[in-house]
């Protein structure tokens, strides 16, 4: 699942706007003090509304810590 439908998909069951949304995203990267991809941030901000992205988050999360990995050596 790509940023976009993230993002969407949390629109859809918050009903918060596009621009909460990345005020939120950008709260979050400033907290983390990290510089993550938004499909990660994005997954984060879906797990504390409690937004099901179930079938998307584990080819997220290996996605992310491959490219972590991979950036390091």
């Amino acid at each position: 699942m790509n940023s976009e439908k993230f993002r969407r998909r949390i629109i859809e069951d918050t009903g918060l706007s596009r621009q909460e949304i990345d005020r939120i995203m950008e709260e979050k990267r400033v907290k983390l003090k990290e510089r993550i991809p938004d499909e990660l941030v994005l997954l984060i901000i879906a797990k504390e509304l409690a937004v099901i992205v179930e079938n998307e988050k584990d080819r997220c999360l290996d996605e992310w810590i491959y490219q972590g990995v991979k950036n390091r050596t």
